[in-house]
């Protein structure tokens, strides 16, 4: 029984570091387009394009 606990608090620790994880890097790319549209507003676009030619570029399937 004490087997079954460990492994959820380590499944817990897990996911708990994992959504930390996908916090931080939300907030530093909302960050990054917020400063950028602070200095001049460009950089939006810039990144639309990019990600969508990022798409186009990879295989379907």
């Amino acid at each position: 029984m004490r087997d079954f606990f460990s492994i959820l608090s380590q499944l817990g620790w897990g996911l708990t570091i994992g959504a930390l994880t996908a916090a931080v890097a939300a907030l530093s790319r909302l960050a990054g387009l917020v400063l950028c549209a602070l200095a001049g507003g460009g950089c939006t676009w810039w990144w639309w394009r990019r990600r969508r030619a990022r798409s186009l570029d990879e295989p379907e399937g």
